[in-house]
């Protein structure tokens, strides 16, 4: 698939934002792999499958607040609290990928793959709804939606930017969802909520008509951070069968004799996110 795009010098990393070189195939700073241009300055779209987590957020009724303002009172007005929405989806480590006139989505575990994107975009959705009030604007809202699902993740090329979006029932519903949230609520799908269980606080919300969905939703309100770790979280509801991990656990574990035995080992564990790293140490130790 391939999109139009500005025929300009550079090529911006979609993962953090830095500017290479036109003939870069991955990014200087971080090494993610760069979309392919073509004659003309096409844009070659690497468009891939994701599993990821989705999360929306805007300022409850801002037509309202801003109807009777000058443009520039307005932008003004509402500002302080996109700035704020976006300080918070990249301080809890996703991306920004579109900036509305009242509102953002942001993508946690794309463009690079991370293995809590689910509880990244919640303590993001927390990190707005209590940094709100630090704003000192009463008339400001928001609400806020996350959703977990597979989507195709690509590149668009506009008249002035280039963009990495997803496309998918599952950045719908995120949307859809925000739009049920009440004044100050986040709301997370029950998608989201098996992959954070013990690792945030929330209380049910049953039964919501979610708009363009033929059927009737859970959601869960997010009230605060857990009390556990995500890991001791999983642990407490019960983890899967270990199975076919017997010769990397044999491995580890004679170096580990070797380590106690006075022999000195260093050893690098790696893999894609969710591939059981953390529980092929857990069943080491």
């Amino acid at each position: 698939m391939a999109v139009a795009g500005p025929s300009t010098g550079i090529l911006r990393c979609p993962g953090c934002g830095t500017d290479n070189g036109l003939r870069a195939k991955f990014c200087n700073e971080c090494g993610m792999a760069l979309p392919k241009r073509g004659p003309g300055g096409i844009v070659r779209d690497l468009a891939e499958r994701k599993f990821l987590t989705i999360l929306f957020a805007d300022i409850r009724d801002s037509t309202t607040i801003i109807r009777d303002l000058d443009p520039e009172d307005a932008l003004a007005k509402l500002r302080p609290a996109i700035d704020m929405m976006i300080a918070a989806v990249r301080e809890a480590g996703g991306m920004v990928n579109r900036v509305q006139g009242d509102g953002i989505m942001a993508l946690f575990g794309a463009p690079v793959a991370v293995d809590d994107h689910a509880l990244r975009a919640c303590r993001a959705a927390l990190l707005m709804r209590n940094r709100l009030g630090g704003l000192g604007d009463r008339e400001l809202a928001i609400r806020v939606g996350v959703h977990s699902g597979e989507v195709v993740a690509h590149f668009d090329a506009g008249d002035f930017a280039q963009t990495y979006d997803v496309t998918g029932p599952a950045a719908h519903f995120a949307a859809r969802l925000e739009g049920e949230a009440e004044p100050g609520m986040a709301l997370i799908s029950d998608d989201t909520f098996r992959l954070v269980r013990g690792a945030v606080q929330a209380r049910p919300r049953r039964g919501l008509s979610v708009k363009g969905f033929d059927r009737v939703v859970d959601a869960w309100e997010l009230v605060g951070p857990g009390l556990r770790s995500r890991w001791l979280a999983r642990q407490q509801a019960g983890l899967s069968p270990f199975v076919g991990r017997d010769a990397p656990l044999a491995d580890l574990r004679s170096r580990l004799n070797l380590a106690r035995a006075g022999t000195t080992q260093f050893l690098a564990i790696g893999g894609e996110p969710g591939t059981g790293k953390s529980r092929l140490l857990h069943e080491l130790v």
